[in-house]
């Protein structure tokens, strides 16, 4: 027997296909559409709507060529319209688009030059049931050509823009809007814009573990995004959570429809990008009436993971390709209630540069895995040795006090040797020496982690790259090794009061020595005691 609440979920899942989903979209190739004068010409290039689009020659005195875009609305009511078109320095900067609806007329002027292959918008408008509205384009515009592509029509819900403050964007260092939406780089754009052959700017722009995080009330949400481009395509798409839990993988790469499990109830949401793909983020969508919250401040510690396609989440199998919360250091942030930044770069070797985006970021936890690429690549040893430094260099000018986990190459089905001779061993004992060396000289926050001693062959699924048990294995080997962070003492993944509590207790001041055993992991400087200096970076963390 359905109870009350499930029945109500149910309900939930219809709404979210009929409240939400009575959006029409009249392209160049329908029924809807039609030439009314002059000569178009119809092109594929760029991302069209659809398969192509029309295209006139500007008459920047008379129209001479016209054409229509007429939908059969469902309902009266008021509709928000926007066009969709490939632009170019030869499109016109005021392409008129005339809105016929219910109360009158109405000519938008759009910039054709910018925004290319997103949705437009034009403003809200009443309409009547059926075909009495209609959007028009003439070439009374210049300089060159006008673009006649697609024209949506969707029910005036309330529609939250990308940049919205209400909405967190997480594991996103360069989240900033871009035309019409939000980009969510996690790699600098300066650094992309000059990767050598230390990485491929194609993978480093995918969005593995870029999360949409909001609030909100409304029964059902829509989530809008623009997909750009791919590496794989089996399995991908987008996980969502509610209130902390599993909800769905949306497979869908530019629409997320949400029905909430809490009807009556404002919700938490998670959406995680997918890994191997890139997306940008448009707006939300919530049914009239409804609003975002104000999320919670998010305590929770800010861990970094750097490395090429292991830790990017490359696994193989066939049905989660592209699913960012498969990757090992996503499965460790989960269990450890950290909030994640996944740098790592498929296909990329030890990229110096990328210690550099730390950079008065927030930064509780790093671990770098790194090196498949190096021996497998160029097998240059040295330059592995030197760019390794220059890393870590980085690293610690951006961040003095924050714990780094170096990571030694997993296991793998081919250890080498390289082209020059070197072996997948070689690279290991190379991480080892840079880490004894850092802490003989006096860096007690650097770390080794034998990634070989926590892997076995039957943690692959091609022989390189971890499987998705590989990864949640190593995963659990890893939140075992590194154990509590420091400031995180109660170990809940956040920073709280009670913490500081914890510390305070162990405040024996300077010079006190031994400390006893239960406070050593309190002091963060490494100088045998508890004192104002590990204060004072407990609240530089907590802030």
């Amino acid at each position: 027997m359905h109870t009350p609440k499930t029945i109500a979920y149910l309900l939930s899942l219809f709404a979210a296909n009929t409240a939400l989903g009575q959006t029409v979209i009249v392209d160049n190739g329908d029924p809807g559409f039609s030439i009314q004068s002059g000569t178009w010409n119809t092109s594929a290039y760029g991302n069209p709507y659809g398969v192509d689009y029309n295209w006139a020659s500007c008459s920047s005195t008379n129209m001479t060529a016209q054409v229509e875009w007429r939908p059969t609305l469902p309902q009266a009511g008021e509709y928000e319209v926007a066009v969709h078109y490939v632009s170019g320095s030869n499109r016109a900067d005021n392409s008129p688009f005339t809105v016929n609806h219910a109360t009158g007329t109405t000519t938008v002027l759009v910039n054709q030059q910018i925004n290319d292959s997103t949705w437009v918008r034009l403003g809200e408008f009443s309409f009547d049931a059926g075909t009495n509205g209609s959007v028009t384009l003439g070439n009374n515009a210049n300089p060159t050509v006008v673009i006649a592509d697609a024209v949506r029509f969707r029910p005036s819900n309330q529609f939250i823009t990308a940049d919205d403050p209400r909405i967190e964007i997480g594991g996103s260092l360069y989240s900033r809007t871009d035309g019409a939406a939000m980009r969510l780089d996690r790699i600098d754009p300066a650094i992309m814009a000059n990767p050598g052959d230390l990485f491929s700017p194609a993978v480093a722009v995918l969005t593995t573990g870029v999360t949409i995080r909001f609030c909100t009330d409304s029964p059902t949400v829509r989530a809008y995004f623009n997909h750009l481009s791919y590496v794989v395509t089996e399995g991908t798409g987008y996980v969502v959570y509610q209130d902390g839990v599993f909800n769905q993988l949306v497979t869908d790469l530019e629409t997320v429809d949400i029905a909430t499990t809490n009807p009556g109830y404002p919700v938490t949401y998670e959406i995680v990008c997918p890994s191997y793909d890139e997306v940008t983020f448009s707006e939300l969508e919530l049914e009239p009436g409804s609003s975002l919250c104000e999320l919670q401040p998010d305590r929770r510690l800010h861990y970094f993971a750097f490395g090429d396609s292991i830790s990017h989440g490359a696994e193989i199998d066939a049905d989660t390709k592209g699913d960012s919360t498969r990757s090992y250091p996503w499965i460790l942030a989960s269990a450890k209630g950290w909030h994640l930044y996944n740098l790592a770069v498929g296909g990329s070797k030890v990229t110096p540069a990328f210690g550099n985006m730390l950079t008065g970021r927030k930064a509780d936890i790093i671990t770098i895995l790194w090196g498949t690429n190096d021996i497998f690549k160029d097998n240059n040893l040295p330059l592995f040795t030197t760019n390794y430094q220059s890393l870590l260099d980085n690293l610690r000018m951006a961040q003095p006090f924050a714990p780094i986990y170096c990571i030694t190459m997993i296991t793998a089905a081919s250890e080498g040797p390289g082209s020059n001779g070197y072996t997948l061993n070689d690279y290991r004992e190379a991480v080892a020496g840079i880490v004894a060396g850092r802490q003989n000289a006096g860096d007690c926050r650097i770390h080794l982690v034998r990634g070989e001693q926590l892997t076995t062959l039957a943690d692959l699924s091609d022989g390189t790259h971890l499987s998705v048990p590989g990864a949640a294995s190593f995963a659990a080997e890893l939140s075992a090794a590194i154990g509590p962070v420091w400031g995180d003492f109660n170990e809940d993944g956040t920073l709280t009061v009670d913490d500081w509590t914890l510390l305070a207790n162990c405040a024996y001041g300077p010079g006190e020595t031994p400390l006893p055993e239960i406070c050593e992991n309190y002091d963060n400087d490494c100088d045998n005691d508890i004192d104002l200096q590990d204060f004072a970076a407990f609240m530089a963390k907590y802030q």
